[in-house]
Protein backbone atom coordinates (compact mmCIF):
# COMPACT_ATOMS: atom_id res chain seq x y z
CA UNK A 1 0.00 0.00 0.00
CA UNK A 2 2.77 2.35 0.40
CA UNK A 3 5.54 3.06 -1.64
CA UNK A 4 9.18 3.64 -0.70
CA UNK A 5 10.47 7.18 -1.26
CA UNK A 6 13.13 6.14 -3.30
CA UNK A 7 10.96 4.64 -5.91
CA UNK A 8 9.07 8.41 -6.22
CA UNK A 9 10.30 10.68 -8.81
CA UNK A 10 11.60 13.92 -7.29
CA UNK A 11 9.84 16.39 -9.71
CA UNK A 12 6.37 14.91 -8.32
CA UNK A 13 8.26 14.61 -4.71
CA UNK A 14 8.65 18.37 -4.70
CA UNK A 15 5.12 19.47 -6.12
CA UNK A 16 3.35 16.79 -3.60
CA UNK A 17 5.20 18.67 -0.75
CA UNK A 18 4.51 22.03 -2.28
CA UNK A 19 0.73 21.01 -3.07
CA UNK A 20 0.52 19.74 1.00
CA UNK A 21 2.32 23.40 2.08
CA UNK A 22 -0.20 25.41 0.55
CA UNK A 23 -3.12 23.41 1.29
CA UNK A 24 -1.96 23.26 5.26
CA UNK A 25 -1.49 27.14 5.27
CA UNK A 26 -4.88 27.73 3.70
CA UNK A 27 -6.10 25.53 6.51
CA UNK A 28 -4.34 27.27 9.19
CA UNK A 29 -5.17 31.27 7.73
CA UNK A 30 -9.17 29.69 7.97
CA UNK A 31 -8.77 28.17 11.12
CA UNK A 32 -7.38 31.31 12.92
CA UNK A 33 -9.73 33.62 11.17
CA UNK A 34 -6.83 35.02 8.96
CA UNK A 35 -7.41 37.17 5.68
CA UNK A 36 -6.10 34.94 2.50
CA UNK A 37 -3.80 36.02 -0.07
CA UNK A 38 -5.41 37.91 -3.10
CA UNK A 39 -4.37 35.98 -6.51
CA UNK A 40 -0.65 37.44 -7.53
CA UNK A 41 -2.64 38.48 -10.78
CA UNK A 42 -6.12 38.93 -11.28
CA UNK A 43 -8.17 38.40 -14.74
CA UNK A 44 -7.19 42.35 -16.28
CA UNK A 45 -3.24 41.69 -15.53
CA UNK A 46 -3.06 38.49 -17.08
CA UNK A 47 -5.08 39.85 -20.22
CA UNK A 48 -2.87 43.22 -20.70
CA UNK A 49 0.27 40.38 -20.84
CA UNK A 50 -1.19 38.21 -23.29
CA UNK A 51 -2.21 41.58 -25.44
CA UNK A 52 1.15 43.12 -25.38
CA UNK A 53 3.16 39.51 -26.19
CA UNK A 54 0.25 39.39 -29.21
CA UNK A 55 0.99 43.06 -30.34
CA UNK A 56 4.73 42.15 -29.97
CA UNK A 57 4.90 39.16 -32.03
CA UNK A 58 2.86 40.85 -34.81
CA UNK A 59 4.87 43.75 -34.59
CA UNK A 60 8.29 41.10 -35.46
CA UNK A 61 5.80 39.37 -37.84
CA UNK A 62 5.24 42.78 -39.62
CA UNK A 63 9.27 43.70 -39.65
CA UNK A 64 10.45 40.79 -41.47
CA UNK A 65 7.91 40.99 -44.03
CA UNK A 66 8.91 44.68 -44.61
CA UNK A 67 13.03 43.54 -44.49
CA UNK A 68 11.97 41.05 -47.16
CA UNK A 69 9.98 43.58 -49.12
CA UNK A 70 13.19 46.60 -49.13
CA UNK A 71 16.04 43.69 -49.70
CA UNK A 72 13.62 42.65 -52.94
CA UNK A 73 13.04 45.50 -54.00
CA UNK A 74 17.11 46.25 -53.59
CA UNK A 75 17.70 43.34 -55.57
CA UNK A 76 15.72 44.70 -58.56
CA UNK A 77 18.27 45.71 -60.67
CA UNK A 78 20.63 42.79 -60.20
CA UNK A 79 21.22 41.77 -63.04
CA UNK A 80 23.41 44.57 -64.27
CA UNK A 81 26.09 43.77 -62.15
CA UNK A 82 27.85 40.18 -61.78
CA UNK A 83 30.51 39.07 -59.66
CA UNK A 84 32.51 36.51 -61.88
CA UNK A 85 34.93 35.54 -59.57
CA UNK A 86 36.22 36.42 -56.53
CA UNK A 87 39.97 35.76 -54.57
CA UNK A 88 40.67 36.52 -51.02
CA UNK A 89 44.34 37.97 -50.81
CA UNK A 90 44.14 39.14 -47.26
CA UNK A 91 42.47 39.07 -43.90
CA UNK A 92 40.32 42.28 -45.71
CA UNK A 93 41.44 42.42 -49.15
CA UNK A 94 40.11 40.71 -52.20
CA UNK A 95 40.46 40.85 -56.07
CA UNK A 96 37.55 40.83 -58.01
CA UNK A 97 36.61 39.99 -61.41
CA UNK A 98 33.12 42.31 -62.50
CA UNK A 99 31.32 41.92 -65.25
CA UNK A 100 29.34 45.97 -65.90
CA UNK A 101 27.45 46.29 -69.16
CA UNK A 102 28.92 43.56 -71.33
CA UNK A 103 32.55 44.72 -69.76
CA UNK A 104 35.15 42.81 -67.60
CA UNK A 105 36.59 44.58 -64.43
CA UNK A 106 39.62 43.39 -61.80
CA UNK A 107 38.65 45.73 -58.91
CA UNK A 108 40.57 45.79 -55.80
CA UNK A 109 38.60 45.66 -52.61
CA UNK A 110 39.59 46.57 -49.58
CA UNK A 111 37.93 47.58 -45.95
CA UNK A 112 38.00 51.09 -47.24
CA UNK A 113 38.38 51.85 -50.66
CA UNK A 114 37.54 49.67 -54.07
CA UNK A 115 39.89 50.42 -56.75
CA UNK A 116 39.75 49.46 -60.72
CA UNK A 117 43.07 47.31 -61.11
CA UNK A 118 42.37 46.36 -65.09
CA UNK A 119 39.86 46.91 -67.45
CA UNK A 120 40.12 43.67 -69.54
CA UNK A 121 39.38 43.88 -73.55
CA UNK A 122 38.89 40.20 -74.12
CA UNK A 123 36.81 38.50 -71.46
CA UNK A 124 38.24 35.51 -69.48
CA UNK A 125 35.18 34.37 -68.59
CA UNK A 126 31.58 34.01 -70.67
CA UNK A 127 28.96 33.94 -67.78
CA UNK A 128 26.77 31.26 -67.74
CA UNK A 129 23.01 31.52 -67.61
CA UNK A 130 21.84 31.12 -64.06
CA UNK A 131 20.01 28.46 -63.15
CA UNK A 132 18.84 28.51 -59.38
CA UNK A 133 19.18 25.88 -57.01
CA UNK A 134 15.83 24.10 -56.25
CA UNK A 135 16.13 22.73 -52.81
CA UNK A 136 19.04 22.17 -50.18
CA UNK A 137 20.48 18.95 -51.60
CA UNK A 138 21.14 20.97 -54.91
CA UNK A 139 22.73 23.61 -53.36
CA UNK A 140 24.78 21.80 -50.92
CA UNK A 141 25.74 19.44 -54.32
CA UNK A 142 26.70 23.33 -56.54
CA UNK A 143 28.52 24.57 -53.07
CA UNK A 144 30.69 21.53 -53.16
CA UNK A 145 31.44 21.66 -56.90
CA UNK A 146 32.93 25.06 -56.31
CA UNK A 147 34.73 24.51 -53.61
CA UNK A 148 36.86 21.67 -55.23
CA UNK A 149 37.61 23.80 -58.31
Amino acid sequence: MFMRLSTIHPGRMAAAIVALGSSMSAVASEAIGAPTMPPVIDTGDALSVVTNLAFVLVAVVVMAWLYRRAKRMQNGNADIIHILATQTVGPKERVLLVEVAGQQLVLGLTASQIRTLHVLDQPLIQEQPRTPATGFAERLRTAMKGSQA
